[in-house]
């Protein structure tokens, strides 16, 4: 079934990664010597093991239900799984959409018809038809990089926030697009990187969050979406810590504070706080115990019910936000986790990260139930509106999924 010849090129490349790989973190256990003989080995035995030879190339998946999960192979062209008795039939590859550069913000349009994509080393953001993934345009009349995207929810618009922004003429740190046609709408100078975008649920209004400055903790920039115009600033106590949301009902903005410390000043507390979204005034306080890791990423559910974050110990910690609870789950990832999000149902938690994986909780009783094995770092990930498809930005490759329920 597999081509088991491997070229010498092949050969050169398996053995850096594998050298990588087996490289040990304490150099006195085994010695750089050691580890060349290891990885030269394998790389010689490779012929020899042709699904090996396979995997290392392809997009890989893997039923979770436990840590010894068995390797499902996935062919790009068709999305068929392709293993030894071993099927998963939830997550079919669809799409893999192809970039120049390293991808970090994606977006689904609110039908589900288009994806919008870019990135931080280019300046250009990609239309695409999500399902035939086919390209549409490249809007590319703008700099800066594309640090998120986000659609209005009518599908009118599609927003660009930019960093580096100091660099650009003009400090334009957001673009406004018409999404049917690609047509600068507007552009906001202000000479601060922007962070995250959200629209209010009835549209009235864009809130944006740009990175702080020096001894400033975040605040959070209103904006009407018809004229564009700054209508107001909330100020956000302790510092969102690297997103905000509004509420499902846009009656309270949510987020996970940044600088919330504990009595020893050694440890950050896990705290959540709400705001009321029209006045700013801060209307609940959820602490969580103590941490000494720092957040990566950050998700609300859907239902407002829940909010998730993952930290650098590779934590997930989730907050049932009418309870004041907090649960911890292990998330098994050996890397940062990059990015988190709910399904459209909030039914599943996904988390991406630095060991180029893809993990899949049941939020219900915050199992594990899938792992997807990538071939390069994933930056971030988006479900489609209706939750039948799951996109995420593996380096420089957007790979489109099939979801299905677990």
């Amino acid at each position: 079934m597999f081509n088991i010849q491997i070229s010498h090129v092949k050969r050169i490349r398996y053995f850096r990664r594998l050298k990588k790989s087996f490289a040990p973190k304490n150099k006195n256990i085994l010695s750089q010597h050691g580890v060349l003989v290891i990885a030269i080995a394998f790389a010689l035995l490779i012929p020899f093991f042709p699904a090996l030879e396979s995997s290392l190339d392809s997009i890989k998946t893997s039923s979770y239900p436990d840590a010894y999960a068995k390797t499902v192979q996935l062919d790009k062209n068709s999305g068929t799984e392709i293993a030894r008795g071993v099927i998963v039939k939830n997550l079919n590859v669809k799409q893999v959409l192809t970039h120049q550069y390293d991808v970090f913000s994606i977006a689904f349009s609110p039908d589900g018809s288009q994806l919008a994509t870019g990135g931080i080393l280019d300046g250009r953001v990609s239309i695409w038809d999500a399902h035939s993934g086919k390209l549409i345009r490249v809007i590319s009349d703008q700099a800066g990089s594309v640090e998120v995207l986000t659609y209005s929810p009518d599908g009118k618009y599609l927003v660009a926030g930019r960093g580096f922004v100091k660099r650009i003429k003009g400090n334009t740190a957001l673009n406004i697009w018409n999404a049917k046609t690609g047509q600068l709408v507007n552009n906001i100078s202000e000479p601060r990187n922007v962070m995250t975008l959200k629209f209010s649920p009835d549209q009235k209004y864009l809130a944006v969050g740009f990175l702080k400055e020096r001894n400033n903790f975040n605040d959070i920039y209103i904006y009407d979406a018809i004229n564009w115009n700054q209508v107001k600033t909330l100020s956000t106590p302790g510092g969102f810590n690297k997103d905000f949301f509004y509420s499902h009902d846009g009656e309270r903005f949510i987020y996970w504070m940044e600088n919330s410390y504990s009595i020893n000043k050694s440890e950050k507390e896990n705290a959540i706080n709400i705001l009321d979204a029209k006045t700013g005034k801060q209307i609940r306080v959820i602490k969580g115990e103590p941490s000494q890791s720092a957040i990566k990423a950050i998700a609300l559910s859907p239902d407002s019910k829940f909010i998730a974050s993952a930290d650098d110990k590779n934590i997930i910690r989730i907050c049932n936000i009418d309870k004041g609870a907090f649960t911890k789950v292990q998330a098994g990832h050996y890397g940062f986790s990059n990015f988190l999000t709910y399904s459209p149902d909030s039914k599943y938690i996904v988390s991406v990260g630095n060991d180029k994986t893809i993990r899949v909780w049941r939020a219900m009783d915050d199992t594990a139930v899938a792992l997807l094995k990538m071939d390069s770092f994933v930056h971030s990930a988006a479900f489609s509106p209706d939750g039948r498809y799951l996109a995420a930005s593996v380096g420089k490759k957007v790979v489109i999924m099939e979801f299905r329920s677990f």
